[in-house]
């Protein structure tokens, strides 16, 4: 916020030396009807990037807590085999749940996953892939914990997917919307008002730049996502 303020009063200030020799009714008519036009659509399209990161945080939480269920049926199923193979399997299920919230989440900060993680699953995936089925309810079963095992994977590489990627390409159209805006008040000349509404206008966008900003991260910073889901079934499933 602090810096979208300096650099909009600033802007402001450069642009009123451009009108200084322009101070008619029709320039600073002109300047309005610009600033409005502008204005709105900065508005939209601030609101178009930011419901649309709003919108994939949420596809994220969505993705999470789905991981969590997957998570506890495959424990759920390995646990109507007899074997010490799906014995095992379960063991490393819940290895590999802690190991996703205690190595993943962090190395998801530096957009990249764990080794601890990526070993565990290997070793549960090869558990499960030589799981023998006794009964028929078995032969059913193996199956749909092969396919949930490999969907795991596929979400676990989502979230890699999805902390490498970039702030909007909107931002880019928002600043430059943001800055013109900036120029069309140069059209009236500073005072307290008029800086104090810069002020609060520039701290406005800035805020919501911000936000723009965080929620392209979804997991670092004070507004990541937490392994809340993954966490309460790693709980369950322990005991």
């Amino acid at each position: 916020m602090g810096l979208t303020t300096l650099v909009g009063l600033v802007t402001y200030l450069l642009s009123t030396h451009l009108f200084t020799n322009l101070q008619s009714k029709d320039t600073r008519r002109a300047a309005g009807y610009l600033f409005r036009a502008i204005g709105i659509l900065v508005s939209l399209f601030l609101s178009l990037t930011f419901a649309d990161v709003v919108l994939e945080l949420n596809q994220i939480e969505a993705a999470i807590e789905r991981e969590a269920v997957m998570i506890e049926d495959i424990y759920r199923d390995l646990g109507r085999y007899e074997s010490n193979r799906a014995r095992k399997a379960q063991g490393l299920l819940v290895n590999y749940t802690s190991a996703v919230i205690d190595f993943d989440w962090p190395a998801l900060a530096n957009d990249k996953l764990s080794e601890q993680a990526r070993d565990m699953f290997g070793q549960l995936e090869y558990e499960v892939l030589h799981l023998e089925d006794d009964t028929e309810l078995q032969g059913i079963l193996r199956p749909r914990i092969i396919s949930d095992v490999d969907l795991l994977s596929d979400l676990r590489l989502s979230r890699l997917e999805q902390a490498l990627a970039k702030p909007p390409v909107f931002l880019i159209v928002v600043l430059f919307g943001f800055l013109t805006c900036m120029v069309c008040f140069g059209a009236h000349q500073p005072n307290r008002t008029i800086l104090i509404l810069i002020s609060l206008y520039t701290m406005l966008v800035g805020l919501v730049i911000y936000l723009i900003l965080a929620y392209s991260d979804p997991f670092q910073g004070s507004t990541g996502i937490n392994p809340i889901s993954l966490q309460y079934v790693l709980d369950q499933i322990r005991h």
